[in-house]
């Protein structure tokens, strides 16, 4: 990834050293994670939000250690950490200059720098993080106003039920070879969860604006062409991911229960789908480095619950779990997690 220099001299700050001392307890159980992640072959980095010191702070785990550590301490919360695919950088939002951004935090060749600048400075409210396949971009979605303008391309918006556009969800990438922000959802109605496919383009969930309640699958070829994708169940939860080899893991829902689908983002042919049995295996990521390994790095619980804890499991695509790793054990919410192989 190339970088002007002048730029970074510029617009970074060096964060403050923030790793947390590491008890002996924690240090024994830490020893546990990293025998278990040999014994099963599972490598790489993992990060996720915690509000263990008061609100939502990013957390960082290096398998081959076992034991986390914060790497933010600000005003404000932290939150959809997004690893780049070489586990170097570190995308989030937070809000400490008071609204929602996307930051990004260079940990350095050593892992443990913590270089971090601003992307964005917009009154939108950005969420759902991601990295295309190349680590050259960072793609997000941004809760904003609508642009009347761009919105009568498409459709009359006097012809819209009252308060339906009074904000939109809009899909953007920061490229970070050119410095810049471009928006990438151009057709009427809400995207979300972008994923990037290389070879193909991104994978969203949209929600059209006339009569959308539910979320669908859709597709922007790197060409700009667009279209939908089939749609697993009745409605995308999100977030969507990607496998090691490009097929997609997407959530969604199907009545009233919680299901997995693996599917090819060029044809939407489902290789597998499977219920989530007790809906506590959410946000699930597939093992970085085998998209045949059955290993996910989960959360346990919804958004808030202080019973989440993050997990590594195998055996997710059928009706048992053949083992489960703890990565945290402790009374408050982990969630969000983001897992990449280190370079």
């Amino acid at each position: 990834m190339r970088w002007i220099v002048v730029t970074l001299l510029l617009l970074v700050f060096i964060a403050s050293a923030i790793q947390d001392r590491i008890d002996p307890d924690l240090a024994r159980y830490g020893e546990s994670v990293v025998a278990l992640c040999e014994r099963h072959g599972l490598t790489g980095r993992v990060a996720w939000v915690s509000d263990r010191d008061g609100n939502l702070e990013i957390y960082l785990m290096d398998l081959d250690e076992g034991y986390p550590y914060r790497v933010t301490a600000f005003e404000g919360e932290d939150r959809y950490p997004a690893l780049s695919p070489d586990g170097r950088y570190l995308a989030w939002v937070t809000n400490m200059a008071g609204q929602p951004d996307v930051y990004l935090m260079d940990f350095g060749p050593e892992g443990r720098d913590r270089i971090w600048e601003r992307l964005t400075d917009t009154p939108g409210i950005e969420n759902g993080l991601s990295w295309s396949a190349d680590g050259e971009r960072v793609y997000y979605s941004s809760r904003e106003e609508a642009d009347l303008d761009a919105v009568s391309l498409f459709v009359d918006p006097t012809e819209l039920e009252p308060g339906i556009l009074d904000e939109v969800s809009v899909l953007y990438y920061y490229d970070l070879e050119r410095g810049g922000v471009e928006r990438q959802s151009l057709e009427p109605g809400d995207y979300y969860w972008p994923c990037h496919v290389s070879g193909f383009g991104l994978v969203c969930g949209w929600r059209a604006w006339e009569g959308g309640a539910q979320a669908k699958l859709a597709y922007i070829h790197d060409a700009l062409a667009t279209g939908d994708l089939n749609t697993p169940g009745t409605e995308v939860v999100g977030p969507i991911r990607r496998y090691a080899d490009d097929t997609l893991l997407v959530p969604y829902r199907d009545g009233d229960k919680l299901y997995y689908a693996r599917q090819v983002p060029l044809t939407g042919e489902i290789i597998l789908s499977w219920y989530i049995e007790g809906r506590d295996r959410l946000n699930a990521v597939p093992d970085p480095a085998d998209a045949e390994s059955g290993w996910y790095l989960c959360q346990t619980a919804f958004e808030g619950d202080p019973s989440s804890e993050i997990l590594l499991v195998g055996g997710l695509t059928s009706s048992w779990i053949t083992e489960s790793i703890f990565l945290t054990q402790d009374d408050c919410y982990d969630g969000e997690p983001s897992w990449v192989i280190i370079e």
